[in-house]
C-alpha cells in the first residue's frame, strides 16, 4: 500500500481534474477491470489522468518510488497487461476527438496538418490552438467517480447466460431499408404489424427482405446483440423518436424460380431434412442488423458506474443530425481523398467511428440538387481504417486489420503523428521527421517504448458499404467444400472487397454454423456480382442472407456480434498469418473443428490488398513478409468462469501451432500476440532484420526496461542483454519460416494456385482433437486483442 504522503505527493503534481484512486478506495475495482473476467489486478494505485501532463507526472512519480506502470486504454485487451502494473494509468478520461481537412503546404510549414503540439487539449487554455477547418467534439465536463458505490463483481455486473442456455424470445434488430441504407435514421419507431403479402415476389430472401419467419435460436443470437449483451432500448429519446423503426413486415410466399437465394423454411433442418438439434424456432420478425448512431448530445462517453464500454452499447440516434431521407436523393462525391482525425488515447475505436459518422465532411454535389435538401452542405462520413472488432486506441500501435484495410492499409499505415510519453516522463512528438527511428518502431511495437496519449490519423470517405452475412449449417462432409469455394472465388477480389469465413460452435446440442462475412466498400450495384459469386455454392442450403447496403458504422459491429463476445468470461485467442489455405489443411481444419467445445469460433480472413503495396516496404517494423500473407487465421475461444474444459485452450493451440505450421509466416499481426507466446513467435512476427532494429530502439529509448507490461518486454530486454546488437546484423535466431518470401503472381506475391488435394469425406466421429498433448506454456488463457487496450 502507498502511504498518505506518497498519494499527496502525486496529487500535488497532477491537475485537480486528475483522479488518484488508491487500491483501498471503493471505486478502484470499478476501473481496474478488463474484458477477460479471469484477470484480476494486484495494483496499488489507479490514476485517471485528465491531461498529458498528468501522464507525465505519474510516470515520474512511479520512477521515484520504483513502481511499475501499466496502461489501460480501452479495456478490451484480454491478456491482462493493462492492469498488471503497480500503478494503472487508466486513460479513459482522455477522450477528445476532432478532425481537419488537409492544409495547403507552405515554405514555413511543409506538413498538411496541424501538429498535435499546436492543438489545445480538451478543457485547457494552453499554448495549443484550434485552427480554421478543424471540427472538434463537444466537450463534456469530467465527472468524478462516485465514492459511495458498492464494490462490483469482477465479472459483468449484469448476469449473462451461459452459451449452453438458449434464448427463447427474440429481440428485434433495428430496421434498415434495403433500398435506402440510411432510411432507418429518419423513420420513427412503428408498432404497426403488417401481415399482408406486400413484397415483390422477385425479392431475394435475406434478413432485410420483408419477411416474417422462424429463425433458430443460435442464428438469432448471432444477429441480435441483445441475446448476448446489452443493446439499446427502443424507447423514445428526447427527440420523441428512437429512430430505430421496429415495424413488422411480411412477404408473399410466391417466389420466382430464378431466385438464387433460398426461401425461409417452415422448419429448420439439415441438408438431409432432419430437424437441427436443439433449435426451438420462435416467430421472428426480420430486421436489419444496422446499429443505431449517437445523438449530438451523447458524446461524453463517460461510464457510470463502470468505465468499461459494453461492446454492444450504442446510444440512441437523433435523426435531426442527418436530416430527412430526401437528402439522399442528391448525389454527393468526396471533395477530399482523406481528412485528418486527432483523438486522445482514451477514445475507443467505436467512439471515433461514431463521431466521424455524425460529423460528416461536406462533399461535392454531382448533378441536380433535390429541392428538399435546402441550401446546406451535404456531408459524407470518413473513417479511420480500424480493426474489425472492438478495440482501444492501442490498435494504432499494433497493426489493425479491418474492413477498410484491403483498400487503405492497416491502422498503423494511417497514422501520421503521435504524442508520446517516454520512460523519463518527457512528452515528445513522433512522426517521420521527428524521432524517425522511434516512428518506425512504434507502428507495430508501440507499447514497448512508451505511452501514446494522442494520435493523428488519416480517415477516408466511406459513403456506404454493401455488406452482411451468409449463414450455413456446418457439416463435416461439406464444410471443406464451402471454404475451398470461398478461397477460390476471392483470389481475384478487388481491394474494395473484404471477406472472412467463420466456423462457430454451439450452442450445446445444436449444429455449428458457418458464416461468410463480406463488406464491399461501395454500392450494391458495384458489389452485387461478388455476392452472387460467393453465394453460388450449392453444397448446402443457405440459412440466411442479410447482405445489403448500410452505413459503415453499422457494419463495424458485425464481427463482435458473430463472436458473441461478452465481458467477464474467460478468453483464449491464438492467431497466425499464413501463406495459403491448401486443400489438405482445410480438410484437417474441418476434422479438428468438429470436436471444439461450445463458445469457439475459428476465423479465415482474406488479407492482402493495400496492406502489401510496394510503398509500405520498411515504413514500419512490420515486415513485408507479414504484409504479403494470404490469410489471417484465428481461434477465438470464450467460456464461463466456472467452466474448466481443457479443449478451450488445447483445440486452438493444436489448430494454429499444429495444423497451420507448414503455412505459417512466423507469427500473427502484433495485435494478436499473446501473453504466453514463445520468443520464436514474437521474433518471427517481425523477422530477424526488423527484430534487431527493435532491440536497438529499446536500448536507446528505454534502456532500463521501464515499460515491462507487454508481451515484447522480456524478449527485447533479454536479447539486448545476452546478444547486444551494435551494427543491426547480429540477431537472435528466428523461425526460418518467418523469413521465407512467398512465391506468387498477385499484388502481394501470394500463390495463384492452391495445392489441389482431394478432400476425403469427413466424419465427425473420427476427430480426436483433444488427444494430443498441449505445451504447458499455454495453460493460462491470457491472450490480447490489443496488447495494452
Amino acid at each position: 500500500m502507498l502511504s498518505t504522503a506518497q498519494l499527496d505527493e502525486l496529487r500535488d503534481a497532477v491537475s485537480t481534474e486528475c483522479q488518484v484512486i488508491p487500491r483501498a478506495a471503493d471505486e478502484f475495482i470499478v476501473h481496474a477491470r478488463v474484458f477477460n473476467g479471469e484477470i484480476q489486478s494486484e495494483a496499488k494505485l489507479l490514476v485517471r489522468p485528465a491531461f498529458v501532463k498528468d501522464v507525465s507526472e505519474t510516470v515520474k512519480f512511479a520512477r521515484r518510488h520504483a513502481l511499475s506502470v501499466s496502461i489501460k486504454a480501452g479495456g478490451y485487451g484480454i491478456a491482462g497487461y493493462a492492469i498488471q502494473g503497480d500503478v494503472i494509468l487508466d486513460l479513459s478520461l482522455l477522450d477528445d476527438i476532432s478532425y481537419e481537412i488537409p492544409l495547403p503546404t507552405t515554405e514555413s510549414n511543409d506538413l498538411p496538418y496541424t501538429q498535435i503540439r499546436n492543438m489545445a487539449e480538451k478543457g485547457t487554455k494552453g499554448k495549443g490552438k484550434l485552427v480554421a477547418g478543424l471540427k472538434r467534439r463537444r466537450e463534456d465536463p469530467i465527472v468524478a467517480t462516485p465514492t459511495n458505490i458498492e464494490e462490483p463483481p469482477i465479472v459483468a455486473p449484469t448476469p449473462t447466460p451461459s452459451f449452453k442456455k438458449r434464448r427463447d424470445e427474440p429481440v428485434p434488430i433495428p430496421e434498415c431499408s434495403a433500398t435506402d441504407p440510411f432510411a432507418y435514421l429518419d423513420e420513427p419507431a412503428s408498432t404497426t404489424n403488417t401481415n399482408s403479402a406486400t413484397a415483390d415476389s422477385q425479392t431475394p430472401f435475406s434478413l432485410f427482405s420483408q419477411a416474417q419467419f422462424q429463425l433458430p435460436s443460435n442464428i438469432q443470437s448471432l444477429l441480435n446483440p441483445s441475446s448476448s449483451g446489452s443493446f439499446p432500448s427502443s424507447s423514445s429519446s428526447g427527440s420523441g423518436s428512437s429512430g430505430l423503426g421496429h415495424s413488422s413486415i411480411s412477404t408473399s410466399t410466391s417466389r420466382s424460380n430464378s431466385d438464387p437465394h433460398p426461401q425461409p423454411p417452415s422448419e429448420w433442418e439439415d441438408a438431409d431434412g432432419n430437424p437441427l438439434p436443439g433449435y426451438l424456432p420462435t416467430t421472428y420478425t426480420a430486421h436489419s442488423a444496422q446499429l443505431p448512431l449517437p445523438t449530438a448530445s451523447s458524446f461524453s462517453f463517460l461510464h457510470p458506474p463502470s468505465d468499461f464500454d459494453d461492446p454492444y452499447s450504442y446510444p440512441p440516434f437523433n435523426s435531426a443530425l442527418i436530416g430527412s431521407g430526401a437528402a439522399r436523393k442528391t448525389r454527393v462525391e468526396p471533395v477530399h481523398d482523406f481528412v485528418y482525425v486527432t483523438f486522445s488515447a482514451g477514445a475507443k475505436q467505436k467512439d471515433v467511428d461514431r463521431y466521424m459518422n455524425s460529423e460528416r465532411v461536406p462533399g461535392r454535389i454531382v448533378g441536380e440538387r433535390d429541392a428538399s435538401n435546402g441550401d446546406g452542405d451535404i456531408g459524407i462520413p470518413y473513417h479511420v481504417p480500424f480493426a474489425a472488432h472492438p478495440v482501444g486506441s492501442s490498435v494504432m500501435l499494433l497493426a489493425g486489420f479491418g474492413f477498410l484495410s484491403r483498400l487503405h492499409g492497416l491502422s498503423i499505415d494511417a497514422l501520421v503523428e503521435v504524442e508520446y510519453v517516454l520512460a523519463s516522463g518527457d512528452v515528445i512528438t513522433v512522426n517521420k521527421f521527428e524521432h524517425p527511428d522511434l516512428w518506425w518502431a512504434i507502428r507495430g511495437c508501440g507499447p514497448a517504448f512508451g505511452i501514446a496519449t494522442r494520435y493523428k490519423a488519416m480517415a477516408y470517405p466511406v459513403p456506404q458499404v454493401f455488406a452482411g452475412n451468409l449463414v450455413y449449417t456446418f457439416r463435416p462432409s461439406t464444410a471443406g467444400s464451402l471454404l475451398r469455394h470461398v478461397r477460390d472465388v476471392v483470389k481475384s477480389a478487388p481491394q474494395t472487397l473484404y471477406t472472412n469465413t467463420l466456423f462457430t460452435a454451439g450452442p450445446e446440442g445444436a449444429s455449428p454454423i458457418i458464416a461468410i462475412q463480406m463488406c464491399f466498400i461501395g454500392s450494391q450495384a458495384e458489389g452485387q456480382e461478388w455476392l452472387d459469386v460467393i453465394s453460388s455454392w450449392d453444397g448446402e442450403r443457405c440459412l440466411l442472407n442479410e447482405v445489403q447496403e448500410k452505413s459503415f458504422v453499422g457494419q463495424q459491429g458485425s464481427v463482435e456480434r458473430m463472436l458473441r463476445a461478452r465481458f467477464g468470461r474467460k478468453w483464449f485467442i491464438r492467431s497466425d498469418l499464413v501463406k495459403a489455405l491448401p486443400d489438405d489443411i482445410i480438410a484437417q481444419t474441418v476434422l479438428h473443428f468438429a470436436n471444439t467445445p461450445v463458445g469457439c469460433t475459428w476465423l479465415f480472413e482474406l488479407a492482402g490488398g493495400a496492406v502489401c503495396s510496394p510503398d509500405k516496404e520498411d515504413t514500419t517494423c512490420l515486415p513485408m513478409e507479414a504484409r504479403q500473407a494470404g490469410w489471417t487465421v484465428a481461434a477465438f475461444h470464450q467460456w464461463e468462469l466456472e467452466e474448466d474444459d481443457p479443449r478451450c485452450v488445447g483445440s486452438a493451440e493444436e489448430w494454429i501451432s499444429g495444423v497451420f505450421k507448414p503455412q505459417s509466416l512466423g507469427g500473427p499481426f502484433p495485435t494478436f500476440l499473446a501473453a504466453n507466446e514463445t520468443p520464436e513467435r514474437i521474433r518471427g512476427t517481425y523477422g530477424s532484420k526488423n527484430w534487431a532494429r527493435l532491440v536497438e530502439t529499446k536500448k536507446k529509448y528505454d534502456p532500463e526496461g521501464f515499460w515491462k507490461h507487454n508481451c515484447f518486454h522480456d524478449v527485447l530486454v533479454g536479447d539486448a542483454e545476452s546478444r547486444p546488437v551494435s551494427n543491426g546484423n547480429t540477431v537472435p535466431a528466428v523461425n526460418g519460416e518467418g523469413e521465407q518470401a512467398v512465391d506468387g503472381v498477385d499484388e502481394c506475391g501470394r500463390e495463384d494456385k492452391e495445392k489441389e488435394n482431394a478432400e476425403p469425406v469427413l466424419d465427425a466421429a473420427s476427430v480426436n482433437g483433444a488427444s494430443r498433448s498441449i505445451n504447458g506454456s499455454i495453460a493460462s488463457p491470457d491472450v490480447s486483442l490489443a496488447q495494452t487496450s
